[in-house]
């Protein structure tokens, strides 16, 4: 079976828990908010992550008690760093929908009243984990794996800022900075699937690795008008966003000036932008960054073959799926 078709099966079965997860938990006291909390949870996603620790389970998933308040736990942590990150780019749509911080604008309540939704999620998670009839030692991981990641995320997103418009930053950095934001998220998704296994460790570096291929995906996104998805064009562009994409793209362009001139201009004009969005393939930045991926995907199967999965295995047509992404 196709990873896509494994990805639409498995949320259909998980969109209910997810919705029923989300009402149960959610403050009535929020009145209207809690209407709009919901609805930017439920409107689209793939729901890559709890996919990644069910398929990683498997047949035991089904015989381990509170899974399934695990895999919604750890999809609503996900919706509470993507509202932090609207916040903090400004955007205007995630999904082909208003985000949550323009909701909030159109309704009539302050913007930043998304931060607090934000951070009514993230407890929300935590206490679903914690209340659930999870064996105590998985319970654990699941806590320890929480936090962890919304550490390095929170840090992650401070070293983003920090990096805008800084084109002498190393891409060394850079790559770290995707580990931290992205990354580390789905690295703890492969461990907390494959706890209590002797090939965790490996899984976890392979969890590492796929998460840094989406992450490059998502740079590329940006200025492909074919894949990008749920944004605007450009947006990393006008944000002054680095990534190995535009410190690539920088360093080897024909107009430097322009370039800079044009980067992180939150009112570039159209033809700038198609200028720029040029300047990333003329430059060779979009065949670096997909090399960049490819190692990356190489070390994943160098990775495997120390396991002893079989090639029939899902995590073949999770690489396959995450190749044809980028062709």
């Amino acid at each position: 079976m196709s990873i896509e078709k494994r990805l639409e099966h498995f949320k259909t079965q998980f969109e209910p828990e997810l919705a029923a997860g989300l009402e149960r938990h959610i403050p009535n006291q929020l009145g209207d908010l809690k209407t709009s909390i919901k609805q930017y949870v439920l409107n689209g996603g793939k729901r890559l992550r709890p996919f990644i620790v069910s398929s990683m389970m498997g047949g035991t998933r089904d015989q381990i008690e509170g899974v399934i308040d695990a895999l919604v736990a750890f999809e609503i942590l996900h919706n509470s760093t993507l509202v932090d990150d609207d916040i903090i780019d400004d955007h205007q749509l995630r999904r082909d929908a208003p985000t949550l911080p323009a909701v909030m604008e159109d309704s009539g309540h302050e913007r930043n009243s998304a931060l607090l939704l934000a951070a009514i999620l993230h407890s929300i998670g935590i206490q679903i984990i914690i209340n659930s009839g999870l064996p105590e030692g998985l319970k654990k991981e699941c806590v320890s794996a929480y936090n962890k990641i919304y550490d390095s995320v929170n840090l992650a997103q401070i070293d983003d800022i920090k990096f805008r418009n800084n084109l002498d930053i190393d891409e060394e950095s850079l790559i770290r900075q995707a580990e931290g934001v992205a990354a580390r998220f789905i690295e703890q998704m492969f461990r907390i699937g494959a706890y209590n296994t002797e090939s965790q460790e490996t899984w976890g570096e392979v969890g590492l690795h796929m998460g840094i291929v989406f992450q490059l995906f998502d740079d590329l996104m940006d200025i492909d008008v074919e894949k990008n998805k749920g944004r605007r064009l450009g947006d990393d562009i006008r944000e002054g966003k680095m990534n190995p994409l535009s410190l690539y793209a920088f360093n080897n362009c024909d107009d430097w000036p322009r370039f800079k001139a044009n980067f992180g201009n939150l009112e570039i004009a159209d033809e700038e932008l198609d200028w720029m969005i040029q300047a990333y393939n003329s430059s060779g930045a979009v065949l670096h960054v997909k090399d960049l991926i490819k190692d990356r995907i190489s070390r994943v199967t160098g990775l495997l073959e120390e396991t002893d999965v079989t090639n029939d295995h899902w995590i073949y047509e999770f690489i396959k799926y995450s190749q044809e992404r980028v062709n």
